[in-house]
Protein backbone atom coordinates (compact mmCIF):
# COMPACT_ATOMS: atom_id res chain seq x y z
CA UNK A 1 0.00 0.00 0.00
CA UNK A 2 0.91 3.38 -1.15
CA UNK A 3 1.12 6.63 0.95
CA UNK A 4 1.00 9.96 -0.23
CA UNK A 5 1.29 12.91 2.05
CA UNK A 6 1.15 16.65 1.11
CA UNK A 7 3.95 17.02 -2.10
CA UNK A 8 5.86 14.09 -0.59
CA UNK A 9 7.42 11.21 -3.36
CA UNK A 10 4.39 8.14 -2.57
CA UNK A 11 6.40 5.61 -0.18
CA UNK A 12 5.15 2.27 0.58
CA UNK A 13 4.26 1.76 4.63
CA UNK A 14 6.94 -1.67 4.38
CA UNK A 15 9.62 0.13 3.35
CA UNK A 16 9.27 2.50 6.74
CA UNK A 17 8.69 -0.95 8.67
CA UNK A 18 11.81 -2.62 7.08
CA UNK A 19 13.93 0.36 8.06
CA UNK A 20 12.56 0.74 11.82
CA UNK A 21 13.67 -3.24 12.11
CA UNK A 22 17.47 -2.71 11.67
CA UNK A 23 17.36 -0.48 14.94
CA UNK A 24 14.30 -1.97 16.81
CA UNK A 25 13.69 -5.38 17.96
CA UNK A 26 9.86 -5.12 17.68
CA UNK A 27 7.82 -3.06 15.56
CA UNK A 28 4.08 -3.04 16.14
CA UNK A 29 1.67 -2.30 13.32
CA UNK A 30 -1.68 -0.87 15.01
CA UNK A 31 -4.62 -3.10 14.94
CA UNK A 32 -2.39 -5.74 12.67
CA UNK A 33 0.46 -7.85 14.96
CA UNK A 34 3.71 -7.01 15.54
CA UNK A 35 7.25 -7.94 14.25
CA UNK A 36 9.75 -9.03 16.52
CA UNK A 37 13.80 -9.52 15.97
CA UNK A 38 15.66 -12.32 17.69
CA UNK A 39 19.56 -12.74 17.31
CA UNK A 40 20.66 -15.77 15.70
CA UNK A 41 24.22 -17.04 15.84
CA UNK A 42 26.82 -17.52 12.94
CA UNK A 43 26.52 -21.26 11.47
CA UNK A 44 28.70 -23.50 9.52
CA UNK A 45 27.39 -26.26 7.95
CA UNK A 46 30.40 -28.98 7.73
CA UNK A 47 28.01 -30.82 5.74
CA UNK A 48 27.09 -28.34 2.67
CA UNK A 49 30.48 -26.41 3.76
CA UNK A 50 28.11 -23.71 3.99
CA UNK A 51 29.13 -20.53 6.45
CA UNK A 52 26.31 -18.55 7.60
CA UNK A 53 27.36 -14.87 9.48
CA UNK A 54 25.14 -13.58 13.10
CA UNK A 55 21.23 -12.75 11.60
CA UNK A 56 18.07 -11.43 12.83
CA UNK A 57 15.77 -13.79 13.01
CA UNK A 58 11.99 -11.92 12.12
CA UNK A 59 8.69 -13.33 13.95
CA UNK A 60 5.14 -12.50 13.63
CA UNK A 61 2.95 -11.94 16.88
CA UNK A 62 -0.65 -11.24 15.78
CA UNK A 63 -1.91 -11.32 19.91
CA UNK A 64 0.58 -7.78 19.86
CA UNK A 65 -1.68 -5.04 17.86
CA UNK A 66 -1.39 -2.04 20.45
CA UNK A 67 -0.14 0.89 19.18
CA UNK A 68 3.25 1.33 20.76
CA UNK A 69 3.77 4.67 19.09
CA UNK A 70 7.11 3.34 17.07
CA UNK A 71 5.58 3.32 13.66
CA UNK A 72 3.64 6.01 14.03
CA UNK A 73 6.83 8.78 15.54
CA UNK A 74 8.93 7.35 12.48
CA UNK A 75 5.74 8.29 10.31
CA UNK A 76 5.85 11.88 11.51
CA UNK A 77 9.12 11.99 11.09
CA UNK A 78 9.91 11.05 7.86
CA UNK A 79 6.96 13.25 6.40
CA UNK A 80 6.85 16.38 8.62
CA UNK A 81 3.01 15.64 9.85
CA UNK A 82 1.04 15.43 13.01
CA UNK A 83 1.02 12.39 15.08
CA UNK A 84 -2.49 11.92 14.72
CA UNK A 85 -2.15 11.97 10.89
CA UNK A 86 0.74 9.81 11.24
CA UNK A 87 -1.04 7.57 13.72
CA UNK A 88 -4.41 6.98 11.36
CA UNK A 89 -1.84 6.42 8.26
CA UNK A 90 -0.47 3.22 10.45
CA UNK A 91 -3.70 1.93 11.49
CA UNK A 92 -5.10 2.38 8.20
CA UNK A 93 -2.13 0.07 6.92
CA UNK A 94 -3.36 -2.47 9.71
CA UNK A 95 -6.71 -2.53 8.36
CA UNK A 96 -5.35 -2.84 4.73
CA UNK A 97 -3.28 -5.87 5.49
CA UNK A 98 -5.97 -7.81 7.76
CA UNK A 99 -8.54 -7.23 4.11
CA UNK A 100 -5.62 -8.59 2.11
CA UNK A 101 -5.16 -11.46 4.07
CA UNK A 102 -8.68 -12.40 4.19
CA UNK A 103 -8.84 -12.14 0.33
CA UNK A 104 -6.49 -13.38 -1.21
CA UNK A 105 -5.11 -16.21 2.25
CA UNK A 106 -1.62 -14.71 1.28
CA UNK A 107 0.34 -11.12 1.97
CA UNK A 108 3.77 -10.31 0.42
CA UNK A 109 5.84 -7.50 2.10
CA UNK A 110 8.98 -7.09 0.13
CA UNK A 111 12.20 -7.53 1.98
CA UNK A 112 10.26 -8.21 5.20
CA UNK A 113 8.64 -12.11 4.30
CA UNK A 114 5.76 -13.28 3.41
CA UNK A 115 2.13 -13.90 5.86
CA UNK A 116 -0.26 -16.62 4.52
CA UNK A 117 -2.94 -19.37 6.33
CA UNK A 118 -2.33 -22.89 6.69
CA UNK A 119 -4.49 -26.12 6.15
CA UNK A 120 -5.50 -25.69 9.92
CA UNK A 121 -6.00 -21.83 9.38
CA UNK A 122 -3.38 -20.84 11.41
CA UNK A 123 -1.08 -17.52 10.29
CA UNK A 124 2.56 -18.18 9.21
CA UNK A 125 4.98 -16.17 8.73
CA UNK A 126 8.10 -16.89 6.58
CA UNK A 127 11.05 -14.47 6.66
CA UNK A 128 12.89 -12.90 3.03
CA UNK A 129 15.88 -14.34 4.56
CA UNK A 130 17.89 -12.27 1.65
CA UNK A 131 17.71 -9.17 3.93
CA UNK A 132 19.51 -9.23 7.26
CA UNK A 133 18.68 -6.66 9.42
CA UNK A 134 21.32 -6.89 12.23
CA UNK A 135 23.30 -4.27 12.25
CA UNK A 136 26.62 -6.03 12.47
CA UNK A 137 26.02 -8.19 10.27
CA UNK A 138 25.98 -5.38 7.27
CA UNK A 139 28.00 -5.96 4.30
CA UNK A 140 28.44 -9.93 5.32
CA UNK A 141 26.96 -12.61 2.78
CA UNK A 142 26.59 -16.22 3.44
CA UNK A 143 29.32 -18.33 1.42
CA UNK A 144 30.54 -21.49 0.23
CA UNK A 145 34.19 -23.14 0.85
CA UNK A 146 35.43 -26.43 0.19
CA UNK A 147 37.93 -28.25 1.63
CA UNK A 148 41.76 -27.12 -0.38
CA UNK A 149 43.85 -30.32 -0.68
CA UNK A 150 47.24 -28.72 -0.89
CA UNK A 151 50.00 -30.96 -3.12
CA UNK A 152 53.95 -29.87 -2.98
CA UNK A 153 54.69 -28.71 -6.61
CA UNK A 154 57.54 -29.94 -8.08
CA UNK A 155 60.14 -27.06 -7.69
CA UNK A 156 58.65 -27.51 -3.60
CA UNK A 157 59.94 -31.34 -3.34
CA UNK A 158 63.30 -30.55 -5.39
CA UNK A 159 63.51 -27.39 -2.08
CA UNK A 160 62.62 -29.74 0.21
CA UNK A 161 65.66 -32.44 -0.70
CA UNK A 162 68.21 -29.97 -1.13
CA UNK A 163 67.25 -28.71 2.85
CA UNK A 164 67.27 -32.83 3.65
CA UNK A 165 70.96 -32.56 2.33
CA UNK A 166 71.91 -29.41 3.85
CA UNK A 167 71.03 -30.82 6.77
CA UNK A 168 73.47 -33.70 6.69
CA UNK A 169 76.25 -31.65 6.34
CA UNK A 170 76.07 -30.15 9.84
CA UNK A 171 75.72 -33.73 11.07
CA UNK A 172 79.01 -35.11 9.59
CA UNK A 173 81.14 -32.74 10.25
CA UNK A 174 79.89 -32.95 14.14
CA UNK A 175 80.04 -36.64 14.00
CA UNK A 176 84.06 -36.21 12.93
CA UNK A 177 84.62 -33.78 15.45
CA UNK A 178 83.77 -36.29 17.95
CA UNK A 179 85.71 -39.17 16.81
CA UNK A 180 89.08 -36.66 16.39
CA UNK A 181 88.02 -35.78 20.47
CA UNK A 182 87.96 -39.56 21.05
CA UNK A 183 90.96 -40.09 19.85
CA UNK A 184 92.86 -37.21 20.93
CA UNK A 185 91.56 -38.34 24.62
CA UNK A 186 92.89 -41.60 24.55
CA UNK A 187 96.17 -40.38 23.58
CA UNK A 188 96.58 -38.35 26.26
CA UNK A 189 95.36 -41.46 28.30
CA UNK A 190 98.00 -43.82 26.59
CA UNK A 191 100.75 -40.93 27.54
CA UNK A 192 99.78 -40.52 31.28
CA UNK A 193 99.66 -44.30 31.45
CA UNK A 194 103.09 -44.99 30.32
CA UNK A 195 104.47 -42.11 32.57
CA UNK A 196 105.35 -39.81 30.01
CA UNK A 197 104.82 -35.43 30.30
CA UNK A 198 102.43 -33.95 27.91
CA UNK A 199 105.07 -30.85 28.01
CA UNK A 200 106.87 -32.69 24.95
CA UNK A 201 103.81 -33.77 23.10
CA UNK A 202 103.03 -32.50 19.83
CA UNK A 203 100.11 -33.57 18.32
CA UNK A 204 101.12 -32.22 14.89
CA UNK A 205 104.74 -32.81 15.29
CA UNK A 206 106.41 -36.23 13.19
CA UNK A 207 109.07 -36.64 15.47
CA UNK A 208 108.43 -38.85 18.70
CA UNK A 209 107.59 -36.94 21.98
CA UNK A 210 110.33 -36.05 24.33
CA UNK A 211 110.29 -37.76 27.64
CA UNK A 212 110.71 -36.98 31.26
CA UNK A 213 111.20 -38.89 34.57
CA UNK A 214 108.89 -38.31 36.89
CA UNK A 215 110.69 -37.75 40.07
CA UNK A 216 109.26 -37.87 43.79
CA UNK A 217 109.86 -35.40 46.45
CA UNK A 218 109.42 -37.04 49.70
CA UNK A 219 110.32 -33.41 51.52
CA UNK A 220 107.09 -31.61 50.34
CA UNK A 221 104.79 -31.23 53.02
CA UNK A 222 100.87 -31.50 53.19
CA UNK A 223 99.50 -28.44 53.33
CA UNK A 224 96.24 -28.30 54.97
CA UNK A 225 93.56 -25.66 54.98
CA UNK A 226 91.12 -24.09 57.31
CA UNK A 227 87.73 -23.55 56.05
CA UNK A 228 86.37 -20.11 58.35
CA UNK A 229 82.68 -19.60 57.80
CA UNK A 230 81.69 -16.02 56.94
CA UNK A 231 80.65 -13.70 59.95
CA UNK A 232 76.59 -13.31 60.37
CA UNK A 233 76.03 -9.72 59.18
CA UNK A 234 73.40 -8.94 61.78
CA UNK A 235 72.44 -5.76 59.91
CA UNK A 236 72.10 -6.93 56.61
CA UNK A 237 69.91 -10.05 58.34
CA UNK A 238 67.76 -6.91 60.05
CA UNK A 239 67.27 -5.24 56.44
CA UNK A 240 66.30 -8.86 55.27
CA UNK A 241 63.25 -9.17 57.76
CA UNK A 242 62.09 -5.99 57.87
CA UNK A 243 61.68 -6.10 54.10
CA UNK A 244 59.65 -9.50 54.18
CA UNK A 245 57.08 -7.89 57.10
CA UNK A 246 57.07 -5.00 54.00
CA UNK A 247 55.78 -7.67 51.58
CA UNK A 248 53.64 -9.46 53.61
CA UNK A 249 51.61 -6.23 54.54
CA UNK A 250 50.91 -5.41 50.78
CA UNK A 251 47.58 -6.66 49.33
CA UNK A 252 48.51 -9.79 46.96
CA UNK A 253 47.47 -9.90 43.24
CA UNK A 254 45.30 -12.84 44.06
CA UNK A 255 43.29 -10.43 46.31
CA UNK A 256 43.33 -7.82 43.88
CA UNK A 257 41.69 -10.31 41.45
CA UNK A 258 39.34 -10.93 43.61
CA UNK A 259 37.88 -7.70 44.29
CA UNK A 260 37.74 -7.30 40.23
CA UNK A 261 36.22 -10.24 39.26
CA UNK A 262 33.21 -9.30 42.02
CA UNK A 263 32.95 -5.57 40.62
CA UNK A 264 32.80 -7.53 36.86
CA UNK A 265 30.10 -10.28 38.73
CA UNK A 266 28.11 -7.21 39.87
CA UNK A 267 28.33 -5.51 36.37
CA UNK A 268 26.87 -8.34 34.77
CA UNK A 269 24.15 -9.37 37.24
CA UNK A 270 22.45 -5.83 36.89
CA UNK A 271 21.46 -7.28 33.23
CA UNK A 272 19.12 -10.15 32.97
CA UNK A 273 16.83 -11.24 30.30
CA UNK A 274 13.43 -12.91 30.53
CA UNK A 275 11.11 -14.95 28.19
CA UNK A 276 7.58 -12.98 27.19
CA UNK A 277 5.06 -15.96 26.82
CA UNK A 278 2.21 -13.51 25.92
CA UNK A 279 0.95 -9.87 25.78
CA UNK A 280 -2.57 -9.06 26.99
CA UNK A 281 -4.36 -5.58 26.88
CA UNK A 282 -7.23 -7.49 29.29
CA UNK A 283 -5.63 -8.30 32.57
CA UNK A 284 -8.14 -11.40 33.18
CA UNK A 285 -6.34 -12.81 29.89
CA UNK A 286 -2.97 -12.63 31.07
CA UNK A 287 -4.11 -14.36 34.39
CA UNK A 288 -5.28 -17.40 32.41
CA UNK A 289 -2.18 -17.81 30.57
CA UNK A 290 -0.21 -17.65 33.98
CA UNK A 291 -2.63 -20.25 34.86
CA UNK A 292 -1.92 -22.57 32.05
CA UNK A 293 1.47 -22.13 32.16
CA UNK A 294 1.37 -23.50 35.74
CA UNK A 295 -0.39 -26.88 35.15
CA UNK A 296 2.74 -26.74 33.12
CA UNK A 297 5.18 -26.53 35.73
CA UNK A 298 6.08 -23.11 34.34
CA UNK A 299 6.58 -20.21 37.37
CA UNK A 300 5.21 -17.53 35.02
CA UNK A 301 4.01 -14.30 36.38
CA UNK A 302 3.30 -10.51 34.95
CA UNK A 303 6.97 -9.23 34.64
CA UNK A 304 5.74 -5.83 33.10
CA UNK A 305 3.23 -3.47 31.67
CA UNK A 306 4.31 -1.60 28.21
CA UNK A 307 3.06 2.19 27.73
CA UNK A 308 0.36 1.13 25.83
CA UNK A 309 -1.64 -0.98 28.81
CA UNK A 310 -0.22 -3.72 27.33
CA UNK A 311 0.57 -7.29 30.03
CA UNK A 312 3.68 -8.54 29.88
CA UNK A 313 3.37 -12.53 30.84
CA UNK A 314 6.69 -14.39 31.29
CA UNK A 315 9.16 -16.44 33.11
CA UNK A 316 13.01 -16.42 33.98
CA UNK A 317 15.74 -14.64 34.95
CA UNK A 318 19.05 -15.20 32.70
CA UNK A 319 22.24 -13.54 33.20
CA UNK A 320 23.28 -13.56 29.63
CA UNK A 321 21.62 -13.67 26.38
CA UNK A 322 22.85 -16.81 25.46
CA UNK A 323 21.16 -19.33 28.29
CA UNK A 324 18.12 -17.19 27.62
CA UNK A 325 18.22 -18.07 23.94
CA UNK A 326 18.20 -21.35 24.88
CA UNK A 327 15.53 -22.03 27.05
CA UNK A 328 13.38 -19.67 24.42
CA UNK A 329 14.44 -22.57 21.62
CA UNK A 330 13.11 -25.06 24.04
CA UNK A 331 10.47 -23.31 25.22
CA UNK A 332 9.10 -22.43 21.53
CA UNK A 333 9.31 -26.05 20.30
CA UNK A 334 7.03 -26.91 23.50
CA UNK A 335 4.71 -25.05 24.65
CA UNK A 336 4.86 -21.35 22.40
CA UNK A 337 6.17 -20.77 19.19
CA UNK A 338 5.54 -17.26 19.00
CA UNK A 339 7.75 -16.17 22.53
CA UNK A 340 10.20 -13.65 22.33
CA UNK A 341 12.77 -12.43 24.82
CA UNK A 342 13.24 -8.83 26.93
CA UNK A 343 15.83 -7.33 29.05
CA UNK A 344 15.18 -6.46 32.50
CA UNK A 345 16.02 -2.76 31.35
CA UNK A 346 13.36 -2.69 28.79
CA UNK A 347 10.38 -3.79 30.83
Amino acid sequence: MYVCVEMNTPMRITDYIAELLYEHDCVVIPGFGAFIGNYAPAKADTIKHLFTPPFKRIIFNEELTGNDGVLANYITQKNNITYNSALKIAVDEGHFYRAELKKEKKLSLDNIGELYYDERQKLIFRQDESVNYLPESTGLASFYRLPVERVPSIPAQEEIKQKRASNVIPYSIAAILIVSFCLLAYSFLQLAHNGNSYSGFNFLSKGAARKYSLETDNTIDTLTKKIVPPAFNTEMSRKDAESAKARATEPSDEHTMSRKDAKLAKAASDTAYSIVAGCFKIRANADKLIQDLHKKGIDASVIGKRESGMWLVGFGKFNTKYNAESRLEEFRNKVEREAWLIEKRKI
